[in-house]
């Protein structure tokens, strides 16, 4: 059985939807400069001498951060590449692939 929410319970819900949205603005915004200064350190660091890090540093960081955007992009694909790979034509088609390219190389 299906209830209409009731005024009131629409007036709470508005009444709470309005006391976040200064707090998802503030968090937005702190967000942003976070993510606007650790994108432009690198150029920063360049031109300020106080800023400049070993190059080592910098290195390890490039990568570390390919990393956290790789497996990102992997850990949200997983779930449809797994739907995907219960087909009943998948082995197959991974056969005929695994041959061509060990024929190709």
């Amino acid at each position: 059985m299906e209830s209409t929410p009731t005024p009131v319970a629409v007036q709470k819900a508005q009444a709470v939807l309005d006391d976040t949205i200064p707090t998802k603005f503030t968090v937005s915004l702190g967000i942003f400069l976070l993510s606007l200064f650790a994108v432009s350190f690198p150029a920063l660091s360049k031109r300020a001498k106080f800023l400049r890090i070993p190059s080592i540093v910098f290195f390890l960081g490039k990568h570390f951060g390919t990393g956290v955007i790789l497996s990102t992009a992997f850990v949200h694909l997983l779930p449809d590449a797994f739907k995907q790979l219960q087909s009943r034509w998948t082995g197959f088609i991974m056969c005929v692939a695994a041959v061509v390219i060990s024929r190709v190389r």
